[in-house]
């Protein structure tokens, strides 16, 4: 099955995670930086590290995602 990394805005997650969860339920595994990243870690790192392991990019882009990429 596929691997998904999700991008996402904090504004997002619960539509992020949704997304998740129902390609999991598929049988796929989606990267989603709430679950694996805990206080004091370097998510960009991890964004570095899973970019390079998935195989598809799912992009929530919602007003608040186009605004913080300014």
């Amino acid at each position: 099955m596929a691997k998904f990394f999700i991008s996402y805005t904090s504004k997002d997650s619960e539509k992020a995670q949704w997304i998740a969860m129902t390609l999991e339920e598929f049988g796929h595994e989606a990267f989603v930086h709430e679950w694996e990243v805990g206080p004091g870690q370097n998510i960009p790192d991890w964004m570095e590290q899973r970019l390079k392991e998935c195989n598809q990019l799912i992009g929530v882009f919602s007003p608040e995602y186009i605004i913080s990429t300014r």
